[in-house]
């Protein structure tokens, strides 16, 4: 599946992966959140809608352009970075298909983000 995401004005595409969280993000579509820096490697956004993550196979691990959800604050998060985050553990949920990691690295503390379906 494939979603339109636009950052700041930026229009770019994320192949997502088949799985029930994506199913539920997807759902909410079309919607725009204000993203936060966090850590020099990441964008993060909590989401008001409670996502449901029963039986999602988790990793500790993240590469740059890819996009999570992270259920301890029920937040879509997007790397610009490698980073292990052990203790952590995310859901995956796609991947941009081009290279965002130095335009996001570019941006200011907040960023405007956009979701919509292809």
């Amino acid at each position: 599946m494939k979603v339109n995401i636009v950052i700041n004005g930026e229009k770019f595409t994320a192949t997502m992966e088949d799985n029930y969280v994506v199913e539920q993000i997807v759902r909410l579509c079309p919607f725009k959140c204000g993203f936060k820096r966090y850590k020099g490697h990441e964008y993060f956004s909590r989401l008001d809608d409670l996502i449901d993550v029963t039986g999602s196979k988790l990793t500790m691990e993240a590469l740059e352009n890819e996009i999570v959800f992270y259920s301890g604050e029920n937040a879509i998060t997007i790397f610009f970075e490698n980073v292990v985050i052990d203790p952590y553990e995310v859901i995956y949920l796609g991947k941009f298909d081009s290279d965002v990691s130095k335009f996001l690295s570019s941006q200011e503390e907040i960023v405007s983000i956009e979701f919509d379906l292809v």
